[in-house]
């Protein structure tokens, strides 16, 4: 048993707390004052023992950083410090706020940059890296930005791959995971294991959750390294989205990278607070963004964060034109609007009506079979309906074909073929992108190639960053969610929605790739959406407004067929 005082100072007022550790428990007797009340109700595990008449919290990192909080010492000066001014030997110079997210990083060592994409958040971190004390970076993101990454790092920095596949640059190893792959190292890692110094969690959106296992295990490892390095250690989240449509998707993301620093020790508190949960309903969300919130503390949310985040938005960032939103409206055929109003009318979910109406409208249904060993159903195969998208794609290869660079994303992996495949007979290199992997097809034949010569060259022609003549004409054809972070297509002066994906985060993120200070600025970025059935709109304005599809009910889809 150990006690302890905390001189806790609120309100003006200096209250001692006194704690007792007993196990992983902090017993805490204090004078009653509401404020200090309060804060100790928000801690995690945070519990009154009334045969006691004490409070008990969780002995925990979190807890006693909030009590550092409380008394101002420690590392909670290190968030109210100025930021180093350290100019990093780099050419070509970093932009403004480039440095100035280098600055924020050395200076905290643990801190979330919430930069929009195509910003250039990632050479600042990575420069960060290479001027600090430690010698191996651990860079966690998405298995679709890890090949970008790779790309970033041999063109910023000249990187050579070591005997062990490694990125080494300055003799410093930097080693690239995606979020599965890191969950299960940390799963799998034997107790005492060295861990690298430097953590970056690209993506780190995809933290927000903290019921998850790869949240879990970035909280397991944030701790760890606390313990190993004293401090030390640098912990850094970039994130794409730094306006999150949920304010309490802060809340995870926060606590992997400086745990404590949030007031409230629990999710369900922090979403009490602002007002997407009830408190005598905590188990109850309430979807609709503008429904429930506390204004006034939502308003203040940024300035709770702002030692720990920084947020760079791309018009304040970079000189680029805003892009143009064009709808290509498409006429359906008669027959078509029949069978799309059937499915609405027969399918037994709003999931399996969704599904099946995208397929109908990108020209191609998946066939599906019964499989015993798994008691589901499969898909065996694909058939090829057609779809008035079809001749629109045609006709825009065709608009497109001087300047020979375009982004075609879709929804399906059965669309992807399909745009492929017109792409091809069009004359047209392909880039194809999706949870199939990525493939360079030669239209002169139609084979795919996938070594790193062929992909990289054509990330090169579509980055602007190389033209060798090669390749004339080069579509990107994705998946949203697969090509839609840590590439860069900023050759094309146009992005086409054939179709969606499920996630609005996948059509945010994907919207950038285009958009960089390497474009064509006079020439701009046009982005077109398809729009061939009524679901497709509705699709398409959900997923602007960030309203993930599951959303969608059977009642939306049928109402937007109803005078058909």
């Amino acid at each position: 048993m150990i006690k302890q005082v905390f001189n806790c100072k609120l309100k003006g007022k200096n209250i001692p707390v006194e704690a007792t550790f007993i196990n992983d428990k902090i017993e805490l007797a204090f004078p009653f004052f509401r404020p200090l009340l309060e804060e100790i109700k928000a801690m995690k595990g945070a519990k009154w023992r009334d045969e006691l008449k004490i409070w008990e919290v969780d002995l925990c990192k979190r807890n006693l950083f909030a009590f550092s909080i409380l008394q101002n010492t420690g590392l909670i000066k290190t968030y109210d410090e100025p930021l180093k001014l350290i100019d990093p030997d780099c050419k070509p110079p970093l932009w403004a706020h480039q440095l100035d997210i280098y600055r924020f990083i050395l200076t905290r060592k643990r801190c979330l940059v919430g930069a929009e994409p195509r910003t250039g958040k990632t050479r600042p971190a990575l420069q960060a890296f290479l001027d600090s004390e430690h010698s191996t970076l651990w860079f966690v993101t998405t298995k679709s930005a890890e090949f970008g990454f790779d790309r970033e790092v041999f063109k910023w920095w000249g990187a050579v791959r070591d005997e062990y596949g490694r990125l080494v640059v300055k003799n410093k190893i930097i080693i690239t995971m995606s979020y599965d792959k890191f969950t299960s190292t940390i799963q799998t890692m034997p107790l005492g294991s060295k861990l690298p110094g430097f953590i970056i969690f690209d993506e780190c959106h995809k933290l927000k959750t903290p019921e998850s296992q790869r949240t879990k295990c970035a909280m397991k490892l944030s701790e760890l390294l606390e313990i190993q390095y004293e401090n030390k250690e640098f912990v850094i989240g970039l994130s794409g989205t730094p306006s999150p449509k949920d304010p309490t998707d802060w809340w995870s993301q926060c606590e992997v990278i400086r745990s404590g620093y949030i007031r409230e020790g629990t999710i369900q508190k922090f979403k009490v607070r602002y007002g997407s949960y009830t408190p005598w309903d905590p188990g109850t969300p309430v979807w609709d963004r503008f429904l429930g919130w506390n204004k006034e503390e939502v308003a203040k949310l940024s300035n709770r964060l702002a030692g720990l985040v920084r947020v760079y938005f791309q018009k304040d960032c970079m000189d680029l034109p805003p892009w143009r939103m064009e709808t290509v409206e498409l006429t359906a055929p008669k027959d078509l609007l029949r069978v799309a109003k059937l499915i609405t009318e027969t399918s037994g979910s709003a999931l399996e009506a969704r599904r099946r109406l995208r397929q109908l409208s990108d020209g191609f249904e998946y066939e599906r079979a019964y499989d015993p060993d798994t008691n589901t159903m499969k898909r065996v195969g694909t058939t090829f309906v057609g779809s008035p998208k079809i001749d629109q794609l045609k006709g825009d290869l065709d608009e497109y074909e001087e300047v020979g660079r375009l982004v075609i994303y879709s929804g399906f992996q059965g669309s992807v073929d399909i745009i492929t495949k017109t792409c091809l007979e069009a004359g047209w290199f392909v880039l194809q992108i999706d949870g199939r992997g990525r493939f360079l097809f030669n239209p002169a034949n139609g084979e795919p190639r996938s070594d790193s010569e062929s992909l990289q060259l054509a990330l090169g022609q579509m980055d602007r960053s190389t033209d060798t003549g090669q390749i004339v004409k080069l579509a990107v054809v994705a998946e949203t969610d697969a090509g839609g972070t840590g590439l860069e297509f900023s050759a094309s002066p146009c992005i086409i929605y054939y179709s969606n994906s499920d996630s609005g985060e996948g059509r945010m993120q994907s919207k950038f790739r285009a958009m960089s200070n390497n474009m064509d600025k006079v020439r701009g970025l046009t982005i077109k959406d398809y729009i061939l059935l009524p679901s497709d709109r509705l699709i398409r304005d959900k997923l602007e407004e960030k309203i993930e599809l599951q959303a969608i009910s059977m009642g939306d889809l049928k109402e937007c067929y109803a005078n058909i």
